[in-house]
């Protein structure tokens, strides 16, 4: 048996899941999706679909006074919709520190369970938002050193 062949019947690691999955998240917490600029109200079907992929405009967040509450909601939700390997009951987005630093960057604690077979694999990880930049930044996750 080739080595690849052994690694395939072995599967992935917890440590290879993780840093996938922080990958993939950072990515769609970077993403804009295609209903913050463009109406999909007669297209349900899209509204609903990987079309509509990302998280919302960190700028029309900030523009619209969302509260850090309301932020670590859309947070959350966006995950739901759209990383399925998370566990949407076990999913929990909290704000790490109350006010912003001076620089306006607001960071988020991220708990919740990726679905694994025999068992799930707890996930903990900080979000960093910098509303300058408009970019959500993975910082840390567990395990990470």
């Amino acid at each position: 048996m080739t080595t690849r062949s052994q690694k395939r019947r072995e599967g992935a690691s917890d440590a290879a899941l993780r840093r996938d999955l922080a990958r993939d998240v950072a990515s769609l917490m970077n993403t804009i999706r295609l209903d913050t600029v463009s109406d999909l109200d007669d297209a349900p079907y899209v509204r609903d679909s990987i079309v509509n992929f990302g998280f919302q405009d960190l700028e029309s967040l900030w523009k619209s006074h969302m509260s850090m509450t309301e932020v670590a909601s859309a947070i959350r939700t966006a995950l739901i919709r759209n990383e399925p390997r998370l566990r949407p009951q076990t999913l929990e987005v909290r704000i790490k520190e109350e006010d912003p630093s001076p620089d306006q960057r607001v960071t988020f604690e991220i708990f919740g369970e990726m679905i694994s077979s025999p068992t799930d694999i707890s996930m903990e990880f900080l979000a960093e938002v910098d509303p300058s930049l408009g970019k959500i930044q993975m910082k840390r996750m567990q395990d990470e050193t």
